[in-house]
Formats: structure tokens, sequence, C-alpha cells
């Protein structure tokens, strides 16, 4: 069974990763990570809410991507548990397709999606190459526990590097309980 703190979200994850074409267990590892489930949660960095969005940067660009508005939402809108599921959802969904589509190997653009929720894209492109069309052509070339390792040694923050691996052992735990429930 999922643990008691997911429960309680368990319909928005399941509705936004139909909507935004997600693996559930992807929404809940990413949601662990950043925030242990805690809807109120209020970064350093100034990410709110469950999934723990940046207004400025992801937030904007999913306000964008929603409703063709160039604007960011507020804090309090990031706090509500739907808003911050749909909006790391969107995200999540804007970075596995906008940027990391052309990757062929779904473990590998998965794991690229992970770095890049934390770190950014240019981030993760800049480990691979020069510019993301060279970045991507290596990814492709690579197995997906050749571009983990790279990740995982290459990435700029260490606060990124470690994050990959918190949520790839939070994905085990979300594809057990998965099965088990």
């Amino acid at each position: 069974h999922l643990p008691q703190r997911a429960r309680k979200y368990e319909q928005l994850v399941t509705q936004n990763a139909q909507r935004f074409g997600l693996a559930e267990r992807l929404i809940y590892a990413i949601a662990k990570t950043v925030s242990a489930f805690n809807p109120f949660a209020v970064s350093s960095a100034k990410a709110y809410g469950l999934m723990q969005v940046v207004p400025t940067s992801a937030g904007r660009e999913v306000r964008e991507h929603l409703t063709g508005k160039d604007q960011k939402p507020s804090p309090k809108f990031l706090l509500d548990p739907a808003n911050s599921i749909e909006y790391g959802s969107a995200y999540l969904h804007i970075l596995a397709g906008r940027y990391f589509g052309e990757i062929k190997d779904a473990a590998s653009r998965e794991l690229c999606t992970i770095a890049a929720y934390n770190g950014g894209p240019n981030a993760v492109f800049g480990v691979f190459g020069k510019d993301q069309e060279a970045a991507l052509r290596r990814i492709n070339a690579m197995s997906p526990k050749a571009v983990y390792q790279r990740l995982i040694s290459k990435l700029p923050a260490a606060e990124t590097r470690r994050y990959v691996d918190k949520v790839l052992k939070n994905l085990e735990l979300f594809t057990a309980s998965k099965n088990s429930g």
C-alpha cells in the first residue's frame, strides 16, 4: 500500500498522471523527495507546496503552457495540493516532452527529467554537451546506466546529484508499493 501521507493525494496523482502522460510513481517519488508530502513546505529557494514549484521559473513556464499567459503563480496558489500536483506534473511533462523528448531510451529520458526538475534542463544539457543538440546526441549514444553515472558525477550542484539518488530510491519504494497494493 502507499505510505499514509501519500494516500491523501492518490486521486490527484492519478488524475494528473493520466492528464500529463506520467507514471504515478514518478509524481509520488518527487513529492516524497521534495516535501515529504507536506503541502505547506517552503524551501530556501522559494519553492512551494507538495511538488516544490518555484513560481518564477517552473511555475511561470507551466502557467504559460496551461493558459498561454506569461505570469507566475502565487505562493498561496502553489500551497494548495491540487494546484501543486497539477503544476509539478505539468512541469515533469514539459521537461520530458519539450526538453528531453528526443531521448530515445525511456529510462535515460526519465533520469534527465528527474535531474532537470531540481537543477533545470540547461544544467542537464551542460553535463553532456556544449549545446542541447550535442547533449541529446550524446545521451542517445549512451546506456541509461552511463547517463546516470554521468549525471551523478558531473551535475554542477551537489544538491541535484543527491536529489537524483533520493528520487530513484523513492521510485523503487512507490513501484514496490503499487505492485503489492
